[in-house]
């Protein structure tokens, strides 16, 4: 479950749907594999994907600014742009 993104606290969480007991002790709820137990974990995947797609826009949307900013910076300073950058632009049909 790390590998998609989840904290510790939200795989005790996932975990406390079935088989571990509730932070005061109580037992779940829950029946391992239940149709409730299995909303609850649904529920929970899907706010994390939401979580995850928010921070992959505004991560989108940062780089966006950083590509236009970058080149007014590297012109003032009159450095050329380095060779990875340069490939990557679209080449010119001139």
């Amino acid at each position: 479950m790390q590998r998609f993104g989840f904290k510790l606290a939200e795989i005790r969480r996932v975990l406390q749907l079935w088989i571990l007991p509730s932070d005061t002790g109580a037992p779940s709820p829950y029946h391992e594999g239940s149709q409730e137990c299995r909303r609850e974990a649904l529920k929970l995947g899907e706010k994390k994907l939401q979580a995850m797609n928010e921070q992959i826009h505004s991560s989108v949307q940062l780089r966006d600014e950083w590509q236009e900013a970058l080149p007014q910076v590297r012109a003032g300073l009159n450095v050329p742009l380095p060779q990875r950058i340069r490939s990557d632009r679209p080449k010119s049909l001139s």
